[in-house]
């Protein structure tokens, strides 16, 4: 009985054993449990799957073989054994701590006493992974701090409509601490809350949707904040969370109100601006206008605002004005056209537009601004003035025509009269007779100065008194004052004085017989209104330079001296003191006037100091050249040209007279700028060959040595550019000057020359004043080089003949100014100019449909400079625009209208001077 007692309490307790077995193993936690006493292992099926110990080895586990294999799988293998060690010598403590293992997995083990009767007997370790778990908590982490540290957010109950949560940028938002703020209603503060706009968004919610809003906030001092808010909805089993994030948009709001009220003002600043202005963007797209262009074409804003040129003018006029613009933007430069636009009320009047590069904050064009100014009236007084300046001219032409005539015709019985006067004085005459000739003889010479007088006057009104440039010395003036006036000095009773100060250079440059013209005439006067005293005659020096110095001539005299009313006059022609001045004295009252040119003439100007009874001090300067050693002389007064022109150089011209036969290679295929160019260097003593293109020049490079080399860019055969390459290869030509002369003004176009080993470039139309310039700064000629005789410059023809004018888009102001002031030169050039471009836009077409754009382009580019050294404004401007579109790869029909916008200009430019001009 006991022993089956024995075996039923044995079958139990292995059941119970096993049930504890099945229990543990069924747990989700590795369990280990060590005896202290024999060092047993017990361990559930957890912990083996945990550590992944291979089962082959479960059999033959001992502590210390269970210790290192685990080592094997941690991340951190002595942390592992100190924690083992720490356990065996304090099995009576408990811990907690965390094993991280090699494959990523974070193990949490927890070590605690096995006790039995109160004795410490082993050790339990279990073994938890809370890799999941802790990944978790870093999220959740993770997402508390998101929501701390994102923009201000709120969340709302759904049904109540109060706040359960706010981050720390909301409360900063609203002002409050937390605590202040949950449990509170949106009503609170939402200035504007309304209970319907919360339903509407309630049930666009529901339906899925964010609902957008822009609200403004009171915050607890009861300031006011903008906010943009994006809501959406949340569901927490029954319950509804609203969740706002906010955006604080007070300063971008006050900024939009600040830019409202500026562009407000500024558009009723530019309102009250009286010309037509625009704005437009890079699409040609109008952005708006003032009230005056409104006005002016009879459209509203709502009409403008968006619409391009073709939606509101013409298209011939639209094609103009497109062409305009996209000038602008592609030289970031001004540019201008004038168009006749018909009115409201019927009128029609011509416009001038100027257009400019619009800039924004960051430097960049973002479209054109435009000017409109009526400019029909100018026009019409413009043309008015032209007719009458033409008309002027002519009477002055003929009254000096005449004038010379009158004193050929009068000269020649009066040459009779003093000749013959003079040959009866010398012979026996008696006392009455001899008064008798003596008084005809000096009447003769009375009239011969007033004729000299009124024929000097005529030459300096009509611009016809040229200066003489001669070297000289101011004693022998002086001198020569001397002899004239000295005896009538003597014969008065009044002394003659002159005062040289001592810096002033003995040997001069420039006109004598004018420079000793005005001092007579100055002389002759004092002596006529002194009785008594004395005439001082002096000069001193002013500026100085290395090559010129300004001279102060005075004439004091002790005469009757004038008033200041008499002063105010005293220098107009035909005009004296009082008509009382010429019954006493006589005279045409031109001296003094004719005085004040000369002076000019000479750089110089005049005037007068006086006192009524106390006498008067006459003075005037001169800009004269200082001689130079050796004899060669620097000028400085210049004759008053014949026509209005750039000066012209002459062979002793300021830093020119040196370069009188250096050698200049011009390389340029355009026969018309040829010749422009080849004249104006010939006319400064230079000696000029051509090339008609680069390879042309290299061929002349290699035999011939040249002291600099102007460049045109774009050439047949062999372009400006690669030339100059091929030329800088060249060792004895690496220093040679080459100058770019192209009409291409574009930065890039500057740069290309500069790169390809230019050293300068000009623009077309060229400026005779740049080329100078330009010769003076690179041209140094050796002494020892032979210089062959420069081609002197052709005399300027007398009789000037009749230019085309009234031309629309043709500036012959300009065009004659690039010729020299040559009227011939300027109407040949327009000759070849209407034999050699009447047909360029069908050469053009031709060179597209070929598909050759290189040649398409270079045509363009030689019109441009063509047409701007003619003066043709207008067509220049379009070539130009072609040109770009061309460089610039524009489409095909933008290239198309481009062409034909060329080609409305240049025929009605051709029939124009095809009417003026024949032929």
């Amino acid at each position: 009985m006991e022993l089956g007692e024995a075996q039923a309490r044995l079958a139990a307790l292995q059941q119970s054993n096993q049930l504890l077995r099945a229990t543990l193993d069924a747990t989700g936690d590795g369990i280990l449990s060590i005896n202290l006493a024999d060092g047993s292992l017990h361990y559930n099926t957890r912990f083996v799957e945990i550590w992944g110990i291979p089962k082959d080895r479960l059999a033959e586990l001992t502590p210390d073989g269970l210790v290192e294999f685990m080592a094997t799988r941690a991340l951190d293998p002595a942390a592992l054994r100190a924690q083992v060690a720490r356990r065996r010598r304090e099995p009576d403590n408990e811990e907690l701590n965390l094993v991280a293992l090699s494959d990523g997995r974070v193990i949490e083990r927890h070590a605690t006493a096995q006790r039995v009767n109160g004795d410490c007997v082993g050790t339990v370790i279990t073994y938890r992974d809370v890799t999941e778990r802790l990944r978790y908590e870093e999220k959740m982490l993770f997402n508390h701090r998101v929501l701390e540290n994102s923009g201000p957010m709120l969340w709302i109950d759904g049904d109540s409509g109060t706040l359960t949560y706010a981050n720390p940028a909301a409360c900063r938002h609203l002002g409050c601490r937390l605590e202040q703020l949950l449990g509170i209603a949106v009503r609170d503060f939402d200035s504007f809350f309304e209970t319907d706009e919360w339903k509407a968004m309630a049930q666009a919610l529901r339906h899925g949707e964010q609902v957008n809003l822009s609200r403004q906030h009171r915050r607890r001092d009861g300031s006011l904040r903008d906010a943009d808010i994006t809501v959406g909805m949340i569901q927490d089993g029954e319950r509804k969370i609203y969740i706002a994030s906010l955006k604080d948009v007070t300063q971008q709001r006050k900024a939009e109100r600040e830019t409202r009220r500026q562009q407000a003002t500024l558009e009723l600043l530019i309102d009250s601006i009286p010309d037509p202005v625009f704005y437009k963007d890079r699409q040609g797209r109008y952005l708006g206008c003032n009230e005056a262009y409104r006005m002016t074409f009879g459209r509203g804003m709502a009409d403008v605002r968006g619409k391009g040129s073709f939606d509101l003018f013409p298209r011939d006029m639209a094609e103009a004005i497109t062409q305009r613009d996209r000038l602008a933007m592609l030289t970031l430069q001004k540019q201008s056209s004038e168009n006749w636009i018909d009115q409201p009320d019927g009128r029609r009047l011509l416009f001038e537009t100027v257009v400019s590069p619009l800039w924004n904050e960051d430097g960049q064009a973002q479209g054109v601004l435009g000017v409109c100014r009526n400019i029909t009236e100018r026009k019409r007084i413009e043309e008015e003035n032209r007719r009458a300046k033409d008309a002027a001219e002519e009477a002055v032409r003929l009254k000096s025509d005449f004038l010379a005539n009158m004193s050929h015709e009068i000269r020649t019985p009066l040459n009779a009269v003093i000749g013959l006067s003079r040959q009866v004085l010398a012979t026996e005459l008696d006392a009455r007779q001899r008064d008798y000739m003596l008084k005809v003889q000096s009447s003769g010479r009375h009239l011969l100065e007033l004729i000299d007088d009124i024929l000097d006057f005529s030459k300096v009104e009509a611009g016809r008194l040229e200066l003489e440039s001669a070297q000289f010395a101011l004693q022998e003036v002086f001198d020569n004052i001397s002899d004239l006036v000295g005896e009538k000095c003597q014969s008065k009773g009044l002394e003659l004085i002159f005062e040289v100060a001592p810096d002033v250079p003995a040997t001069l440059v420039g006109d004598p017989l004018r420079l000793g013209q005005v001092l007579l005439n100055y002389a002759n006067n004092a002596v006529k209104f002194t009785e008594r005293g004395e005439i001082v005659i002096s000069v001193r020096v002013g500026q100085v330079t290395d090559t010129d110095a300004q001279l102060l001539f005075r004439v004091r005299d002790t005469g009757i001296g004038l008033t200041p009313q008499q002063t105010d006059r005293l220098f107009l022609g035909f005009s004296q003191a009082d008509t009382s001045t010429t019954r006493k004295y006589g005279g045409t009252g031109l001296g003094l006037a004719i005085c004040k040119n000369l002076a000019r003439l000479m750089g110089g100007e005049v005037g007068v100091e006086s006192e009524w009874g106390k006498g008067s001090v006459f003075w005037f300067s001169a800009r004269l050249g200082i001689a130079r050693a050796g004899g060669q002389a620097v000028p400085t007064g210049r004759a008053a040209p014949a026509v209005p022109a750039l000066p012209r150089p002459s062979p002793a011209d300021d830093g020119l007279a040196v370069l009188r036969g250096a050698r200049i290679l011009v390389v340029e295929d355009n026969e018309i700028n040829q010749q422009v160019v080849t004249e104006l260097l010939q006319s400064a003593g230079l000696v000029v060959e051509v090339a008609e293109h680069g390879r042309a020049a290299l061929d002349l490079l290699a035999c011939r040595d040249y002291d600099l080399v102007f460049m045109d860019m774009q050439m047949p055969v062999m372009d400006g550019l690669t030339a100059t390459r091929e030329i800088r290869k060249i060792e004895r030509l690496r220093k040679l000057p080459v100058v770019a002369v192209t009409a291409s003004v574009m930065e890039q176009n500057r740069r290309d020359c500069l790169e390809a080993g230019m050293n300068a470039f000009l623009a077309k139309p060229i400026e005779p004043d740049q080329v100078w310039q330009t010769l003076r700064q690179w041209v140094r000629p050796t002494a020892a080089q032979p210089r062959p005789e420069a081609v002197p410059p052709a005399a300027d023809v007398p009789a000037q003949p009749r230019l085309p004018s009234g031309i629309a888009g043709l500036d012959t102001a300009k065009g004659l100014s690039h010729m020299m002031g040559k009227p011939s030169l300027y109407l040949d050039m327009l000759g070849r100019f209407r034999a050699s471009q009447r047909d360029l836009p069908e050469r053009i077409r031709q060179a597209l449909q070929a598909g050759d754009r290189t040649l398409a382009e270079r045509l363009a580019h030689t019109l441009v400079g063509t047409a701007g050294m003619l003066g043709a404004t207008a067509v220049a401007a379009h070539a130009q625009a072609l040109e770009l579109l061309l460089r610039e790869g524009g489409t095909a029909g933008q290239v198309d209208q481009a062409v034909e916008a060329l080609a409305r200009p240049l025929a009605e430019l051709m029939a124009a001077l095809q009417a003026q001009l024949g032929g």
